[in-house]
């Protein structure tokens, strides 16, 4: 009976899952529409077994990328709900690197909205989360931790995360990492241009000279470059690495990890 109804329940799941794909692409009414429907639908796939992992993981992936639609209360309440639904997925599945690597993100997020200072618990929080993902498995999410410390002016750290991330093959693209708000300081760094430059012969050559003037670094330094970095996030190209699925179940997989940009 159990494994019946289960099966059952699936084509809600992935209804739920192709809303929120929907979901992501729009803006205003329809975008909150969708994203409704979307819990709904997660709601009724967990409805008798709350402990259903992949329902919750996908709920707490929708509710990261519907907070991003939004400023103020009604981001906070929504990166609350989202933390909430990865807290009780990795209850469930410890294991789960997708809801550990997301956590850690929707953490992030939640921090710039409240425009917190770079060691505010929420940061603490979320650097618990991509350790908790590099345990799972080795490097999953050392480009995280990297950003992280890079907004701490923790350069050393940040340096060896990003070569252990390349080392294991978890960068995101260049141009992701060139344009990272977050790696904004870390990039003034003499050892950066270096770093760039011991990527892949064909990603090297494409590396612009990131060095700023005397002038132009005094303008884009120290405090005023975290505000900055805080005052643009909604709009930002601030990635993480975070799971799709392409299962009818949701299995993730390291294979499926994409770099996602806030919208």
């Amino acid at each position: 009976m159990f494994l019946t109804e289960l099966l059952s329940k699936s084509p809600k799941l992935r209804t739920a899952k192709k809303l929120t794909a929907r979901a992501r692409k729009c803006t205003g009414t329809e975008a909150e529409q969708l994203f409704e429907q979307a819990y709904q639908a997660y709601g009724e796939v967990i409805q008798g077994y709350p402990l259903l992992v992949d329902a919750l993981y996908h709920w707490g992936f929708a509710l990261y990328h519907h907070a991003q639609k939004y400023r103020g209360a009604r981001a906070e309440a929504l990166y609350r709900d989202a933390s909430a639904k990865f807290e009780f997925c990795l209850l469930a599945n410890p294991s789960h690197l997708g809801a550990a690597i997301d956590w850690g993100a929707t953490l992030m997020a939640w921090a710039r909205e409240r425009r917190a200072t770079p060691n505010d618990a929420l940061y603490e929080q979320a650097r618990q989360q991509f350790e908790r993902a590099n345990a799972i498995q080795k490097a999953s999410a050392s480009y995280n931790l990297a950003c992280l410390h890079a907004l701490r002016g923790e350069f050393d750290a940040c340096r060896a995360m990003l070569e252990q991330a390349r080392n294991h093959g978890s960068l995101p693209d260049l141009d992701v990492m060139l344009e990272d708000d977050d790696l904004a300081m870390a990039r003034r760094q003499a050892w950066f241009e270096a770093f760039l430059q011991s990527l892949t012969p064909l990603a090297a050559a494409s590396v612009p000279d990131n060095r700023t003037g005397p002038e132009e670094a005094t303008q884009s330094s120290g405090d005023n470059a975290l505000a900055a970095s805080y005052d643009t996030l909604p709009t930002s190209t601030t990635s993480y690495v975070v799971y799709t699925t392409t299962t009818d179940t949701g299995g993730m997989s390291g294979d499926n990890a994409t770099t996602q940009t806030a919208d």
